[in-house]
């Protein structure tokens, strides 16, 4: 079994690769924790049902999975890659995953961006709903800014969407 903290370290370089700051990762896992706590479940287990990469780790980028909290060169790292370039990032994510994981147990986490529901990237219908398939039930998701509007990843809000009504679903009249 894996360490919540390098599972979390994992996830994000499956969602943005190595970056020197590990903010973004910190944003990405809160909006999990959120989503995990409103589901009733736990942030392992949303973030593998949610998360592309675990869905098939086997397919693109299997070294990912093999990413390890001793910070040694992965099993089937690339060979044209240079693992100490990317070693120091690693090493700020497993240390921003850890506080994350401490901060939240501890109650004293202080979200970077609360407003943020969902993230991923633009569709092709000029950036205007999310990419997951929760963007397909819903009117309208919003775009929120995180970090200064310095990131990879695409931030959703939810806030003010409503849910389609299902085909043939009667639409009820307001008593008042």
């Amino acid at each position: 079994m894996i360490a919540l903290f390098v599972f979390l370290a994992q996830t994000c370089v499956s969602e943005i690769s190595f970056q020197p700051d590990p903010q973004e990762c910190v944003v990405m896992w809160e909006v999990n924790h959120r989503n995990a706590r409103r589901s009733g479940t736990d942030l392992e287990t949303f973030t593998r049902k949610f998360n592309a990469y675990w869905k098939n780790p086997n397919r693109s980028r299997p070294w990912i999975q093999h990413l390890n909290a001793e910070a040694t060169e992965p099993h089937l790292w690339p060979k044209h890659s240079n693992w100490q370039a990317k070693r120091r990032s690693w090493q700020r994510y497993l240390r921003a995953a850890q506080k994350f994981i401490d901060a939240v147990n501890s109650g004293r986490h202080a979200a970077l961006c609360p407003s943020a529901d969902d993230y991923g990237g633009r569709c092709d219908d000029g950036g205007k709903a999310a990419c997951d398939p929760l963007s397909k039930r819903l009117k309208c998701v919003t775009l929120v800014h995180c970090l200064g509007n310095r990131t990879l990843q695409n931030y959703w809000s939810r806030k003010y969407c409503r849910m389609k009504k299902k085909k043939g679903a009667k639409r009820g009249r307001r008593k008042g």
